[in-house]
Order: structure tokens, then sequence, then C-alpha cells
């Protein structure tokens, strides 16, 4: 069972392993300059993120506070454009899906994050998909056991579904992705259809959007305990922060791109 640890003694040892990230890399440099500027402001704030001005934190997937704000602002937008879809009439279906990698080293955790976002790319242009979507949103989390040295990659989609088609189940979409290029291994491991007429829509499509809104990483997960202290290894800190770095964590398409 995981130890309690504060988010205080979480950050200073995050805060730790960036240091020696940015006296080995210049990689790492400036995003460790704003982590650092990013914790001072928060505790000069009492430690809340909208005390200040949103655009003086690091926005950084490793920060605990920058995260728990991004997650609330995230599921607050993709709410509020499905909500707008529902009050222009949309009379189909709302599926939530969630596609997962088999856990895998820490150090393939870049690789894996590339192969299912390309796979992805490749599911979402296909005719069968396009015919169907009237709008879509897909998200990306990584899940890291630290100690474990393991991880898995997640990609999660909500999509509005208009009309009869070929992935109504969770083994429809299972053998819809395993048709990519190594992508036979991964497993659905969520699935939920919700009827846009159903009386308790929003409620159940507002716990899926908030489910799927976790996106990057839970900075809750990136330290370990060693003599019951948190610590973060700096080398598994920097192979995460590469598998995350420069992707679309969440990208909205089609009629969900903006709302009306």
């Amino acid at each position: 069972m995981r130890r309690h640890q504060t988010r205080k003694e979480r950050s200073k040892a995050i805060k730790e392993a960036m240091i020696r990230l940015a006296m080995e890399s210049d990689d790492f440099r400036l995003a460790s300059s704003r982590f650092q500027m990013c914790l001072a402001r928060q505790i000069g704030s009492a430690g809340m993120v909208g005390d200040a001005d949103p655009a003086a934190y690091c926005k950084l997937v490793i920060c605990e506070p920058c995260q728990s704000a991004r997650f609330s602002e995230e599921h607050s937008d993709l709410l509020a454009r499905i909500s707008a879809k529902l009050r222009q009439g949309f009379k189909g279906t709302v599926i939530s899906v969630t596609l997962s990698s088999p856990i895998s080293s820490l150090h393939a955790a870049e690789s894996i994050v590339d192969r299912m976002l390309r796979a992805w790319s490749r599911f979402s242009d296909r005719k069968g998909f396009q015919s169907v979507a009237e709008g879509y949103a897909r998200t990306v989390r990584l899940e890291v056991d630290i100690q474990a040295d393991a991880a898995a990659c997640h990609t999660s989609i909500l999509m509005l579904a208009v009309r009869t088609h070929r992935l109504q189940t969770s083994q429809d979409w299972h053998l819809a992705w395993a048709r990519n290029a190594g992508c036979e291994a991964d497993r659905v491991t969520h699935f939920n259809v919700v009827s846009a007429a159903a009386p308790t829509a929003l409620g159940q499509i507002s716990a899926e959007t908030q489910r799927i809104t976790r996106i990057g990483i839970d900075p809750g997960e990136l330290c370990e305990f060693v003599d019951t202290k948190p610590t973060c290894d700096p080398r598994k800190l920097k192979q995460i922060m590469r598998a995350l770095r420069g992707r679309k964590l969440i990208r909205a398409c089609r009629d969900l791109a903006t709302i009306d």
C-alpha cells in the first residue's frame, strides 16, 4: 500500500530531482527553473494555483498544483462542448473507451506513448470511424509505478456517435484497435455508452469527462519511499518527462473542436 505523502514533501523531492537533472543537461535547466519559481509562488500564495496570475505558473506535468488546475479546466471545457451539442439537439450516443498498453519499463514509456498516438491517428482516419463520429476527444495518460520501474499508457476517447455502427461494444473496439501494427496486446480497460436521451445523460457524461481529462501524469505517482522519506529518482523522472514532452495530451476534433 502506498504510504501517505504530503504535497509539500512530494514537491521537495521532485525539486531535488529536477535540480540534479538541470546540472546534467541543458534540456532540463529551463524546466527546473520554472518549476522552482512555481513552487516559490505557491508558498507565497498559500499553495493555491488560483491565487495568482495563471500565466505565472510553470504548467509542467510534474507540478501537482498546476496539474490539479489543468485537470479541472480541461474537464470543464470538454463538458461545456458536449453540453452545447446536447442543447443543439444531438440524439445519438456518447461512447467512452480507454485503450491501455501492456505494462512496460519506464525506459520504454516514450516509445509506447508514441506508438499509441500513431495508432490513434491511423484509427481515427479510417472511414468506419469518420462516418459515425460527429465529434470526439482523445486524451493520453501515463500511469507509473516508480518503485517497480513500470509504466502503462492509456489512450481515452469520448466519441459522439450519430448512427448505428460497428464500434458499439468493447470487443468491437478491441478488434478494430488491434488492426494497428504493434497494438495486438493492448486492452480495452474501460467502456461505457451513454444515450443522449437518457434523463441522467449529463451527469454520466460529466463523470466520463472528469475521468479522461486527468491527462499526462498524476504527480502523486512520481515519488517512492526510502527509509520512510519520499524521494524522486532523477533518472526515472527524466524518462517520464521525455515520454510526455511535446505530445498533444488532449485533442478535441470535428464538432467538439469549438463551442458554437
